[in-house]
């Protein structure tokens, strides 16, 4: 390695040894004379190697004693001089708004807004798409602070739990495994919303309520318990789940009616094959609503009138499906605040002290929202 960098190696060898346990308990590091015997390099590159870790305040010189790791901080100081890790598979380059990136995508974007805000530097790995030399590149470079984030369904990588070794704050956002234990977990309860949503429908006396979904994921697994759970509440049989089999995104009227149509085949035997037919639907999201009132009419019901729709997430008016039935929206819906959870994530961050304050948080009920209570100008 040429002269010009050998403070670099050393800087590095300098980091893996503060992040270790072989310092002693006064946490000093070697002497400049025992540095340069087991490095071999000279005093002036050993000078330069400690005035990086000074400069990212990672050692105390004290005159007349020696060289000390800095005490560990339990504020935002960490975060301010080290900036956060953000192990996220949602890219840069994905829509901000819910009806483009879904609702995880607003959540990050979120999170990226505060730490803009706050002037905090931000390392952006993928979770899922980590490898060897992404770790290394990370090497002796202690974060301020974790943000897990995953995609949804996909497995994490094999070298995240290298780069959550640090003893610094961290938090898992929706996340069904943790590669540490010191992660507090932070998570969105979706049975509270699906739970308000079937309870406003029972007290508007609708009995059969029929759940539709567009998969099985963990968090319509939950709604699916919440909405359970209000049925046995007041004693009526839950009708069982319907699983759309389409869920793509229709941009144009053909593609809309295609949906809807497969939509009215997948429900038509609860709509109009039985002596009790459903007298509400609640959808998966907002932008299910649309398609799911057209597979309606295709049956012969009315929505809204003869069937009520709910949605969840609260972006109806902003959906692109809204241009196909512009007369409709869901009659109630959950709002999550997503954009303020990213918020919430950060200041998490801020106010943990050190890893092993290891605590479960639900900072993030949803709200019902009626939407006859909103006045929108293209309406």
């Amino acid at each position: 390695m040429a002269a010009a960098f050998k403070y670099e190696k050393v800087a590095n060898h300098l980091r893996q040894l503060l992040a270790s346990s072989t310092l002693g308990s006064d946490r000093r590091l070697p002497s400049f004379s025992t540095l340069r015997r087991q490095l071999k390099v000279t005093q002036a590159t050993i000078d330069s190697a400690l005035a990086i870790l000074e400069a990212e305040g990672l050692i105390d010189r004290r005159p007349g004693a020696g060289i000390f790791a800095s005490a560990p901080t339990t504020d935002s100081n960490g975060i301010a001089r080290n900036g956060i890790l953000i192990l996220s598979g949602f890219p840069l380059d994905l829509p901000s708004a819910y009806h483009q990136g879904g609702w995880g995508s607003a959540v990050f974007f979120g999170a990226l807004a505060y730490c803009h805000r706050k002037a905090y530097r931000i390392t952006l790995m993928d979770p899922h798409r980590l490898g060897a030399q992404e770790v290394r590149s990370m090497e002796g470079a202690k974060p301020g602070a974790i943000l897990l984030m995953p995609s949804e369904d996909l497995p994490l990588s094999t070298y995240v739990h290298q780069l959550c070794a640090s003893p610094v704050p961290k938090v898992a956002w929706d996340c069904s495994y943790l590669p540490s234990p010191d992660f507090m977990v932070m998570q969105h309860d979706h049975a509270a919303g699906a739970q308000q949503l079937t309870e406003w429908l029972l007290a508007r006396g609708k009995r059969r309520i029929l759940q539709v979904a567009t998969g099985t994921q963990p968090w319509m697994i939950d709604r699916r318990e919440g909405h359970l759970r209000a049925m046995k509440a007041a004693g009526i049989a839950a009708l069982p789940m319907v699983e759309l089999k389409t869920n793509v995104s229709a941009h144009d009227e053909a593609s809309f009616l295609d949906k809807s149509r497969s939509a009215c085949g997948q429900i038509a035997e609860y709509l109009v094959g039985s002596q009790d037919p459903v007298d509400a639907i609640m959808a998966p999201s907002d932008g299910e609503v649309f398609h799911l009132a057209r597979a309606c009419r295709l049956c012969g019901r009315e929505p809204n009138r003869d069937v009520d729709l709910v949605g969840y997430d609260n972006y109806w008016f902003d959906s692109h499906e809204r241009a196909f039935e512009p007369g409709i929206r869901p009659l109630a819906t959950a709002e999550k605040n997503n954009q303020n959870i990213g918020s919430l994530l950060i200041g998490c961050l801020e106010k943990a002290g050190n890893s092993g304050d290891s605590l479960p948080l639900d900072l993030t009920p949803p709200t019902l929202v009626l939407t006859q209570d909103i006045v929108l100008d293209d309406v």
